[in-house]
């Protein structure tokens, strides 16, 4: 049975719902929406059966509220939503090459070894970042076929973001990444920005381990670039530096936050390959370097978020584009497959 009723020190509306088979009782407070203008406050509710044994008390009679969509309209008519199958079957676009993506994970010279090595060093911190199973899964790589990933995103609706299958709707969640991937759905932004030199402390200020990491990230990055002809870093540079000893000689990085500077290094790395791969691939951005010194000390960040941000940015634009097979979009595909 459910029914509301008024309880507690200051009289507050709950929802009680009583379980006659468990003998159990749940009480949920009801709070003023944030949201107003759809919906007139709540009045009493009729003693009418309402399906699954619950009945709805007290038994003056009114009116039987409904859950719909706060855009929900009756007079609308209901949206047809097109789906690129039927740009394919009318030959408005067809599928003439293999799709152009980019954020497939693969072999990175270099990069398995430092994970191995950074597993076996540094789990501790790892696992106080809840990443050590997400940097394990970069271990692997993801079998890719361009006919299933034709034929999933010619069932793919860019306006509700769902997968339309024989038996109903389904899309990727984040609890799916949660599960499937390790991803951190609660935890802190995952906030891609440069700190200003403010922010950063001098050689002799040691408070502030995370600014003092995303220091010595930022020299190692100023450097390769300085030697870049075309002021770019790619991926196997920046293993290969990292991993060299003469890094922290070059950059004066004391023994004492050394561990956590070479550690950040390779998390800057794992966030570029593996988690949200870039456009061009195979380069290192220096606007990572702050959350992979966040991670280093054991900040727990929020990755399922951006992550399926990502994906369903790239199943956008594939699916919206005039020619699919051209899209070149970037995105982690496989989660993707993960899920598929």
């Amino acid at each position: 049975m459910v029914s509301f009723l008024t309880k507690g020190e200051r009289p507050n509306l709950h929802l009680h719902i009583h379980d006659y088979k468990e003998n159990d009782d749940t009480y949920l407070v009801v709070h003023h929406s944030l949201y107003k203008g759809h919906c007139p406050s709540w009045g009493s509710l009729s003693s009418k059966d309402t399906g699954g044994g619950m009945n709805w008390t007290p038994s003056e009679p009114s009116h039987q509220y409904v859950l719909v969509d706060r855009g929900h309209s009756r007079d609308e008519p209901p949206k047809i939503y097109l789906f690129l199958r039927e740009s394919v079957a009318t030959g408005r676009c067809a599928w003439r090459d293999p799709i152009a993506l980019h954020g497939l994970f693969e072999y990175t010279l270099g990069y398995w070894e430092w994970v191995e090595n950074i597993l076996t060093r540094y789990s501790p911190k790892l696992s106080a970042a809840r990443l050590y199973d997400e940097v394990r899964a970069s271990l692997f790589t993801y079998e890719y076929s361009d006919a299933l990933m034709k034929a999933f995103v010619e069932c793919w609706s860019l306006s509700t973001n769902t997968l339309l299958l024989p038996h109903g709707e389904v899309s990727i969640s984040l609890w799916d990444l949660c599960k499937l991937g390790g991803l951190v759905v609660a935890g802190h932004l995952m906030d891609e920005v440069v700190p200003s030199a403010e922010c950063l402390p001098s050689s002799l200020d040691k408070s502030d381990r995370i600014a003092e990491s995303c220091r010595f990230l930022l020299h190692a990055y100023h450097h390769l670039v300085s030697s870049s002809p075309d002021h770019s870093i790619s991926m196997v540079d920046w293993i290969g530096f990292a991993e060299s000893l003469r890094v922290f000689k070059l950059l004066e990085i004391p023994s004492t936050s050394s561990d956590e500077v070479y550690c950040a290094a390779f998390l800057s790395c794992w966030l570029c390959v593996f988690v949200l791969p870039l456009d061009p691939a195979g380069s290192i951005p220096h606007n990572v370097f702050k959350m992979a010194s966040c991670m280093v000390v054991g900040k727990v960040v929020s990755l399922a978020i951006p992550v399926l941000a990502s994906i369903y940015n790239g199943l956008h634009l594939i699916t919206a584009a005039r020619y699919p097979c051209n899209s070149g979009c970037c995105f982690p595909i496989h989660y993707l497959l993960g899920w598929i």
